[in-house]
């Protein structure tokens, strides 16, 4: 991270600052949100769903202990009478109160070693089944007190069936028993055995909760999934698998688990609450409900919460480099011009963006630039003013040599010119060839330092004064040291001087 910041430009350090103080704390309370949401949108469903299965559980309940009860009221009232007489029209007496009741399959008399009176309603039930149900639960029941046989689907599957019976005692001996056989539709109205046709997730529980009802041997009592095929066995759901494990409590559950659902696997929530019923038996109401349609309020709001999360930070990031480029802009500009002016380029002046320590350093900036500027000018016209005193400076003395050498009066002009001449046709530089011009015009001021009699002298030079002679570009070198510009001429004046004096032969002057 320390070397991104020593390495990254300001922009894009400000822009990740930015957006790390602004976003981090964003998603950080985003995802908070939406987990403490989710999670108690969960509690709340399975709460509000192991309710909804206590309910039904004491529905049922009410349901079933209601027959119980009555049937125990019509042996009461036999006993009561004293009689348990099957003549004289009790089939037709027995019938009335199913006429009065749908949910009373039949109402039976069943006396002690004695053939039964059964009295039916409007069912689908067989006679023989009924007679068979009745007769098993007889022969179950106990000798005195009510008696409840295993709730059961009876004829085409699709019928749950309890049968619930009360011996008859008169005179301290047992004379029979009452029985009833009670249509379970009635205490299931919650139950929908409409199923849907599609496929996946959405088939277990479309838009609200599926509910079956288990016995105590795991059996599906009600079972929307299979109305008419007979008892399912339940065992293997997770669900029925921790109820049975606990036969002796009544306390309710809350499970989540995976079920088959088409192709695929759906993710459930399942509550399953218990209906404790006459004698001791019990059933398990449950309630399921696909957990993604049940959490879908959440998703919904964790859709909206990113969505919203996803515009602030669009907003942010927009916000951020509009601030950072607020920053970094009038820093970049400046180190634009401080570079520009560090290549020479002095008119380049900075743009004042505000009144802030930005806009000051700016407006220091370009004082600084003016400042240097004509700063730079003074110096250029100075440098002007050196160089055409020098020029002129060395057309004086060439001139003077000249004067001094009648014979070579002119010469350093014409070296000048056909030198610069020459390196103008060679496509040297301005820079170039002025030097070459200024080295053509000092290239015998050497000649200053020689004597007349040697300079003039009209006859041929002996080897002494022509040694003398050679010695003129060393002493030019030294008379143009004493000028600071042109210690540089003087060297390539005396380059000019050694080739020039290569051309000449021995002991003459030309």
């Amino acid at each position: 991270m320390r070397r991104f910041f020593a390495h990254s430009k300001i922009l894009y350090s400000l822009l990740a600052v930015m957006l790390a103080i602004a976003l981090v704390p964003l998603a950080i309370v985003s995802w908070r949100l939406i987990t403490i949401n989710r999670t108690s949108l969960l509690e709340t469903q399975r709460a509000m769903q192991l309710e909804d299965a206590r309910s039904h559980a004491r529905e049922v309940a009410v349901f079933v202990n209601g027959y119980v009860d009555r049937t125990a009221g019509f042996a009461h009232a036999i006993e009561v009478a004293g009689s348990f007489s099957t003549e004289g029209g009790l089939v037709e007496r027995l019938a009335e109160p199913l006429r009065r009741d749908s949910s009373l399959v039949a109402f039976a008399l069943v006396p002690a070693g004695g053939p039964p009176v059964v009295a039916r309603g409007a069912s689908q039930l067989s006679d023989e089944e009924i007679s068979r149900l009745i007769a098993e639960n007889v022969a179950g029941a106990r000798e005195s007190g009510p008696f409840l046989g295993p709730v059961r689907r009876a004829g085409d599957g699709a019928t749950a069936i309890a049968v619930a019976s009360d011996a008859v005692s008169i005179g301290g001996r047992a004379a029979g028993h009452v029985v009833t056989v009670v249509d379970l539709a009635g205490a299931f109205p919650f139950v929908s055995t409409a199923r849907p046709q599609e496929h996946g997730a959405e088939a277990i529980a479309p838009d609200q909760a599926s509910y079956f009802i288990v016995d105590d041997q795991g059996l599906a009592i009600v079972d929307s999934e299979s109305p008419a095929t007979g008892p399912r066995d339940m065992r293997d759901n997770p669900l029925v698998r921790a109820w049975l494990a606990q036969p002796e409590a009544t306390s309710d559950l809350s499970r989540e688990f995976e079920q088959q659902a088409g192709d695929g696997t759906a993710h459930m929530l399942g509550a399953l609450a218990t209906a404790d019923l006459a004698g001791g038996r019990r059933l398990g109401v449950a309630s399921v409900v696909n957990r993604d349609v049940a959490m879908a309020p959440a998703n919904r709001m964790t859709t909206q919460t990113v969505w919203a999360s996803l515009i602030v930070a669009f907003v942010t990031v927009l916000v951020s480099i509009l601030f950072a480029g607020y920053i970094a802009n009038p820093i970049k500009e400046l180190a634009t011009g401080a570079r520009a002016m560090a290549d020479g380029d002095f008119s380049r002046r900075i743009r004042v963006w505000s009144n802030n320590e930005t806009g000051q350093l700016a407006r220091d900036f370009n004082r600084m630039a003016d400042r240097l500027s004509s700063t730079v000018d003074e110096m250029r016209e100075a440098a002007m003013r050196n160089h055409d005193l020098f020029i002129g400076t060395v057309r004086g003395l060439a001139a003077a040599i000249d004067g001094k050498d009648p014979y070579t009066r002119g010469h350093s002009e014409r070296v000048a010119e056909f030198s610069s001449a020459m390196a103008i046709e060679l496509g040297l530089s301005e820079e170039e060839v002025e030097k070459i011009r200024i080295s053509g015009l000092m290239h015998d001021v050497g000649k200053l330092a020689i004597e007349d009699k040697i300079l003039r002298k009209p006859a041929a030079l002996t080897d002494e004064e022509f040694e003398i002679m050679r010695e003129h570009p060393e002493r030019g070198t030294k008379i143009m040291s004493e000028i600071p510009h042109a210690g540089v001429h003087s060297r390539n004046a005396v380059s000019s001087r050694d080739g020039e004096r290569k051309g000449i032969p021995s002991r003459t002057r030309r």
